[in-house]
């Protein structure tokens, strides 16, 4: 079975020791990502941060299922 949950992503580059954190079901989780951690990524220059979505497949892998209820995205203005 199936159950809804909330993920949540925060990008603060102003704050050096929590860069960026994570949320689930409104619950900011202990792993964060620190600002020298971010700008240590290689990548970082080449891909934004964004959102990504997955898709489940059957255990044949014939057969794909994505459940989605809503998103939503914003900036907070600096």
């Amino acid at each position: 079975s199936f159950e809804f949950v909330k993920l949540g992503m925060f990008y603060d580059p102003a704050n050096a020791t929590e860069c960026i954190t994570f949320w689930v079901n409104g619950i900011k989780q202990s792993t964060v990502l620190t600002r020298a951690a971010l700008t240590a990524f290689t990548y970082i220059d080449a891909n934004a941060l964004g959102l990504m979505f997955a898709v489940v497949a059957d255990a044949s892998g014939t057969s794909g299922k994505v459940y989605h209820d809503w998103t939503a995205i914003y900036q907070l203005v600096p």
